[in-house]
């Protein structure tokens, strides 16, 4: 590998592609444990310490505990950034490869997934479903939960103990705004 450049600005990035001389990082790493801890301790070590707390508690009463508190006090950084663009040249190798990939960050996402070779579209996760002219969704509950429906369509559903989310498929991405609502009205219990 020559280089490893982290989202470029707009400019390198039209350059890279009118070249192709580039391969594009789809955020897909492998790598031995050892080496990329020995990683985090050389580049992001408070990261790094935060890791060795959370594994000495690992199984144990207070795991949620301590890994809440240390994942609040870690820099929010990228691996990208953090670890990978730091890299010497010969630390890491890069394989061009068509592999598939999908960004599963939205529930819109993890049901095209899901969803593969499913008859009439619809995912039933953690619950139970009955339905009437119901087609392309995704129920994703916890408990076992009864959803009935009628007549809907690309429909998420995402069922909580204390929250419920119901929306159209293509508006998934969405639920950010509704997080920042929430945070601003101080519901943030509801997170």
């Amino acid at each position: 590998m020559k280089d490893f450049k982290e989202k470029p600005d707009l400019q390198t990035a039209k350059s890279f592609v009118e070249k192709w001389g580039y391969l594009w990082n789809a955020g897909m790493f492998i790598f031995n444990l050892k080496t990329m801890l020995a990683a985090f301790e050389k580049h992001l070590p408070k990261v790094y310490d935060g890791l060795l707390e959370i594994e000495k508690v690992i199984g144990a009463p207070e795991e949620k505990k301590v890994l809440k508190h240390e994942y609040a006090t870690m820099e929010s950084m990228s691996i990208d950034y953090g670890v990978i663009e730091k890299l010497q040249k010969n630390q890491i190798v890069v394989l061009p490869a068509d592999i598939g990939w999908s960004d599963v960050g939205s529930w819109a996402a993890l049901k095209d997934i899901l969803s593969t070779g499913e008859i009439g579209g619809n995912i039933v996760v953690g619950c139970q479903h009955i339905g009437l002219d119901t087609s392309n969704f995704l129920f994703y509950g916890y408990g076992g939960r009864l959803f009935a429906t009628v007549g809907l369509d690309n429909i998420i559903i995402v069922d909580t103990p204390d929250v419920t989310l119901v929306c159209p498929k293509g508006r998934a991405q969405d639920v950010k705004e509704i997080i920042e609502k929430l945070q601003k009205e101080g519901k943030e219990h509801y997170l």
